[in-house]
């Protein structure tokens, strides 16, 4: 292994380029005070993401698949040509702000105790993005399939897994971060491995997050001070919401399943059937409303002119 590169990024796009040219710049201007190498590993784009890449940033290494392999396996193709001493997973929708990566490698350095760390991560109008939660159960999942959490948002179960207590100014020990940008001590990967590739998209960070609290005693640290623009979506946008569903729905159970919930990988999955009825309903209901408020608001308008 090269100890002399502080740093791999590893980004992952699939028709990105409307993103990954900001990405890629901010990490270049960012990271002057490290030795890194970024890795971006796309997922047959259909756009002109790889070229946009090799012909903005040679120094960069792209590693074109010629299918879409999902994330986790994308990320370990990445990992196999990764030498950094420390790893951050990047999403390409994201700009790096204040020298974010070089903090979070600093607080590792000098805490070895310390595995993973993630910074404060902020929406496109710079209001703090909730990336902290808490890892997941049957009662906040069962809510989020039959989208009960959209009608009650405010419910124990989803206030406890979107831990909506979190204080986003204070730096701490936490479950589990957004996998949108998170940087993992080489020692940590060596220990559980990488991502698991049998997850396609969706919660294969948060079985990272839990290997690591459950198999090593490495700690997983929010730290506030470094800063993350992070829009959110990016191409992953662009895919049938149903698709997502599915693909949500698969994780979840491969999630529960791996680190032996039974009983909740059993009634998630007679869950199944009713959770496509009734979430079907509640998305028309929400959309019905959203419609309604839409043209009432247009009305009030068209009243005050």
């Amino acid at each position: 292994m090269n100890t002399n590169i502080d740093l791999s990024i590893i980004i992952v796009s699939w028709n990105s380029q409307d993103w990954i040219k900001r990405c890629l710049a901010s990490v270049l201007s960012q990271t002057s005070d490290l030795s890194i190498e970024v890795i971006v590993v796309d997922n047959a784009s259909e756009d002109r993401t790889v070229q946009l890449i090799m012909n903005t940033f040679p120094q960069v290494a792209v590693l074109a698949n010629t299918t879409n392999r999902g994330f986790a396996a994308a990320v370990n193709r990445g990992m196999q040509a990764a030498k950094g001493k420390y790893v951050c997973w990047l999403n390409p929708d994201t700009e790096i702000q204040d020298r974010a990566l070089e903090q979070l490698v600093a607080l590792m350095e000098q805490d070895p105790s310390i595995g993973i760390t993630a910074p404060q991560l902020h929406n496109a109008d710079g209001s703090t993005q909730a990336s902290v939660r808490r890892f997941p159960t049957f009662n906040d999942q069962s809510m989020i399939l039959l989208k009960l959490h959209a009608l009650w948002p405010d419910a124990k179960p989803i206030a406890r897994y979107l831990a909506r207590d979190f204080d986003y100014t204070r730096q701490q020990d936490v479950e589990q971060v957004m996998g949108a940008c998170m940087v993992v001590r080489r020692e940590l990967i060596d220990a559980i491995g990488s991502l698991d590739n049998l997850f396609f998209i969706w919660f294969e960070e948060v079985d990272f997050c839990y290997r690591t609290k459950t198999q090593t005693a490495f700690r997983i640290v929010y730290v506030p001070s470094a800063h993350v623009l992070h829009s959110g979506g990016d191409s992953f946008d662009k895919v049938a919401p149903g698709k997502k569903q599915v693909w949500y729905r698969q994780s979840l159970r491969r999630y529960m399943r791996k680190h032996k919930f039974w009983g909740t990988t059993i009634a998630l999955w007679l869950l199944t059937p009713a959770s496509m009825v009734i979430g079907g309903f509640v998305a028309l209901f929400l959309r019905t409303k959203r419609g309604k408020q839409a043209a009432s608001d247009h009305n009030q308008q068209s009243k005050r002119i």
